[in-house]
């Protein structure tokens, strides 16, 4: 899970290792730093079966206090497409675009990764701001 305090040209995050994660490594003070300024949390899948009680905490939050929470599930075999689809969409969403741009946004990302050896992007993307 990464909770991120998005600052024009900045961003802070804090991550766990994968395994079980307890809530209480949320509850840390710094973690719950990030959270409380956060306006946008994105969560993967995969703390459904690590971390359902942090889901549950940081969903709340976000619920009670008008953020918006983003959570993809996908299957592991799409991995590579699902991430850029997913960052495509995160970098509109987090600048205030509507949704199809947030969708433009990760079908571009998506169509540029497919091409690609590993998940990489050409040194100067092509995709052009609404």
């Amino acid at each position: 899970m990464a909770i991120t305090d998005r600052v024009p040209g900045k961003s802070k995050a804090q991550r766990r290792p994968p395994g079980r994660v307890p809530v209480e490594h949320l509850l840390e003070p710094d973690n719950m730093a990030l959270l409380l300024k956060a306006r946008v949390v994105y969560c993967t899948g995969f703390f459904i079966t690590v971390s359902p009680s942090s889901i549950e905490t940081v969903s709340k939050h976000c619920a009670e206090n008008d953020k918006i929470y983003a959570m993809v599930r996908a299957r592991a075999c799409g991995a590579v497409l699902r991430d850029a689809f997913v960052g495509g969409f995160m970098s509109q969403l987090v600048c205030g675009k509507d949704i199809p741009e947030c969708v433009r946004a990760g079908n571009y990302a998506a169509n540029v990764v497919i091409q690609r050896s590993g998940c990489t992007f050409p040194p100067k993307p092509t995709f052009i701001w609404n």
